[in-house]
């Protein structure tokens, strides 16, 4: 183990020796520990910042297949009141125009 001085700040100094008779353990234990989470800490704030940065990406991409179902589903419309407009003999297609027959969907 390495040896490191540090000058910290008095609230400080008096943290580190309120954790250390708290947990039993000297100045220096409590000061590892407590720079041990530090550092865990930060770890996981970027980790939590990569999984939200992940799951706004993943929300995007399933807002624009949302889109798209949406889409697929109105041509899918439209195809079959086409093709129904298509079967129908010519006097019925006549009356459908005539009377204003939708074809641009719901």
């Amino acid at each position: 183990m390495e040896q490191i001085t540090a000058r910290v700040e008095t609230e400080l100094a008096e943290e580190i020796e309120r954790r250390a008779s708290e947990h039993d353990v000297s100045k220096s234990e409590a000061t590892r520990t407590l720079l041990e989470r530090g550092t865990e800490y930060a770890e996981l704030e970027n980790e939590n910042k990569r999984l939200r940065n992940q799951l706004q990406a993943l929300t995007a991409r399933q807002n624009e297949h949302e889109e798209l179902v949406e889409y697929v589903e109105r041509e899918k419309s439209l195809q079959t009141r086409r093709e129904e407009r298509n079967a129908a003999p010519a006097w019925e297609r006549f009356r459908m125009w005539l009377l204003g027959y939708d074809t641009s969907g719901d």
